[in-house]
């Protein structure tokens, strides 16, 4: 427990530096992503490997790396944020292709690797099998990772596009809501769904999947994420600047209560789905990087959906 205790600690130290970061140089928020989703990459690649589902590694593991290289080269050209998805997209397709052709020139290893996982078809099946399970990989969790530090330049990609009152204003302040509100939902919805399950305790949610959940603990994380992120909202709505950048861009109550809303139920999807992952590994955690904790992938397994849907959200108003 006292690890655990410390551990949780370190944690939120990180977080609240990565986030405070920002106030002066947004790179040291994207050095803490990079290193997160390498490495949440691995456990996942690894998670995979114990269940006979090999995915190389090293071009993985790279993949956050690659995108990250894509944004950057994006911002320095000045490409709308809808077209560095296309480049994305390109990307993905290119790791496709490569992990195909990788298989099918190293015939040794690829053969090793189906006796091992008893696959009978033929090497060129297997091949394509192997590349489309790496797209997985390479979306959840890399790509849901570097969605995270999008988010953290979403004003580099927009302003020289805004009006000119909304240039002088900038939507910097609304991307720190977004990533606050990111982080407050995914924190609040995990501490207060375990506290008010381990209380409560009641029905299971999932017990095939994840034996610990209880539905209590469910509808306590959700009320609670849902508080947090209204909360946040609200104290942003204090600032003079982030209300008139609300009020030039036109920004309801629709897009704050859809994060609320789906926030804390996209959270507690992303822990099942990473459960349900562990649990066909016949793994308890990720890995033992967090002492308490598991892997970076048991702590961050909610929060990068979460970061799909703020992304979403940004995409639409700015």
């Amino acid at each position: 427990m006292k690890k655990r205790i410390l551990s949780s600690i370190v944690i939120v130290a990180i977080m609240l530096i990565a986030i405070a970061s920002r106030l002066l140089t947004p790179y040291i928020f994207d050095a803490i992503m990079i290193i997160s989703g390498v490495w949440a990459t691995i456990e996942m690649v690894r998670a995979y490997a114990k269940r006979k589902i090999f995915v190389s590694e090293t071009l993985a593991s790279s993949f956050v790396l690659v995108l990250y290289l894509v944004l950057t080269l994006c911002l320095m050209n000045n490409v709308t944020i809808a077209k560095m998805l296309l480049y994305f997209l390109f990307t993905i397709i290119g790791y496709f292709v490569f992990t195909f052709v990788l298989s099918v020139v190293f015939r040794d290893i690829t053969r090793e690797e189906m006796l091992k996982s008893s696959y009978m078809k033929s090497l060129t099946k297997y091949a394509f099998v192997k590349a489309l399970r790496s797209i997985y990989i390479l979306i959840y969790p890399a790509m849901l990772f570097v969605l995270l530090i999008v988010i953290n330049h979403m004003n580099d990609f927009y302003v020289a596009t805004l009006t000119e009152e909304s240039t002088l204003l900038s939507v910097a302040q609304l991307v720190d809501f977004l990533i606050i509100a990111i982080f407050v939902c995914a924190t609040f919805t995990d501490t207060f769904a375990l506290l008010i399950g381990s209380k409560v305790k009641g029905k299971k949610l999932c017990p095939s999947i994840s034996p610990n959940k209880t539905i209590s603990g469910a509808i306590g994380g959700f009320v609670f994420g849902l508080i947090g992120v209204l909360g946040a909202y609200m104290l942003y709505s204090l600032s003079n600047e982030f209300m008139t950048i609300i009020n030039v861009l036109e920004i309801t109550w629709l897009p704050v209560i859809v994060l609320a809303v789906l926030g804390p139920i996209i959270t507690q999807i992303g822990d099942i789905l990473a459960s349900a992952i562990k649990r066909k590994a016949f793994i308890k955690d990720y890995s033992n990087l967090i002492p308490g904790h598991g892997g970076v992938m048991d702590r961050v397994d909610g929060l990068i959906f979460v970061g799909v849907i703020a992304f979403l959200i940004g995409f639409v108003i700015i």
